[in-house]
Order: C-alpha cells, then structure tokens, then sequence
C-alpha cells in the first residue's frame, strides 16, 4: 500500500537478511543496515516484530515517527511513537 502511494519501503530484520526470489514485490529485497547513517534516511518505522537483539532506543533517536504494533519502542527520545 505505501509503496503505491511512492513511498520508499525497505525492512530490517536481524533473522531474514534478504527475501526469496518467490515472494513477489519483496523478491530478493535485502534487509537495510543497521547504523546511524542507514537509519537517518528514514522518516518513519512501522515495528510489527519484536526482536531482542534491535537496540529500539537507537531508533527512536534517528527516525521521527514510529508506528508501534509491540510497545517496544520507548517514548523518551526523540521519535514521536504511536501505538498500532
């Protein structure tokens, strides 16, 4: 739906680091890195998996808006966090 609209859609997950060549719009995406400069170029997150090994306070210092399904985001830094 977003990339319809002409959003930039790209994911990360620390388990699934690239998608099969069978999973239609998203074959052979690859997960972004994670790191300051990656995550900069994004205006806003959607997190619909919880993963321990995600440092959320990191992301809610870079990315402005964050669309949260697992209350995992923390809601003292710089982000504007909204529950999904």
């Amino acid at each position: 739906m977003l990339k319809a609209k002409g959003a930039e859609v790209d994911y990360y997950d620390p388990h699934i680091l690239s998608i099969a060549a069978n999973r239609g719009q998203w074959s052979g995406r690859q997960s972004i890195r994670w790191d300051q400069n990656e995550l900069k170029r994004y205006a806003a997150a959607v997190i619909c998996t919880a993963h321990h090994e995600v440092e959320y306070g990191q992301l809610a210092d870079e990315i402005p808006l964050i669309v949260d399904a697992c209350n995992v985001a923390p809601k003292d830094r710089k982000a504007r966090v909204v529950s999904a």
